[in-house]
């Protein structure tokens, strides 16, 4: 699955913004911002998040709808995956193209030793499921060293997440509101 890749070229236009402009905007290089708006590279979330911000779109409006909203059962080949910069994080979207949206499931694979900061970009709440491996939590002043099987349920944005284990880290979570 692609990212509607020629929309964020043709908003950006729309907003009278240079390649250039729109990199040094968002914190990124325009060669990144380049490979981004040809459909090279599908950026994370944290980049769509700066890149709808800075151009005043959706995340509707870059990420290709699957279906209709009465859509209800999504086959693997239908999640969305995303590439994040690092290489050490893998993260997908399990439902997709539901407009009317409540919750979003996410899967997240963390290799050893990887960290996630301020794991809600907006204020929201988050339930994760330890899948696969060991994590470390740090949140309100508190560290909880979590393993599988176990879960845990935010109401803060302010969270890190560690792979302390040698072996990938696999979650499940679920953010409400939607942050995409």
């Amino acid at each position: 699955m692609n990212l509607h890749a020629e929309k964020i070229k043709t908003q950006r236009k729309k907003k009278g913004m240079t390649i250039k402009e729109l990199a040094r905007k968002i914190g990124y290089t325009d060669a990144y911002v380049s490979q981004i708006e040809t459909g090279k590279v599908v950026p994370s979330l944290k980049v769509l998040r700066k890149i709808v911000d800075a151009l005043d779109l959706s995340f509707r409006e870059i990420i290709p709808a699957q279906n209709h909203d009465e859509k209800i059962f999504f086959k693997s080949n239908e999640h969305y995956e995303f590439k994040h910069s690092n290489d050490n994080i893998q993260e997908k979207l399990l439902c997709l193209g539901i407009s009317s949206k409540k919750m979003q499931p996410t899967y997240k694979i963390l290799k050893p030793h990887t960290v996630i900061e301020n794991i809600c970009s907006q204020k929201c709440e988050k339930f994760g499921f330890i899948v696969k491996g060991t994590i470390q939590l740090n949140t309100d002043n508190k560290n909880v060293i979590l393993s599988v099987g176990d879960s845990f349920y935010l109401s803060s944005d302010d969270c890190i997440i560690k792979n302390i284990g040698d072996d990938n880290a696999e979650i499940l979570c679920v953010d409400t509101p939607p942050n995409i």
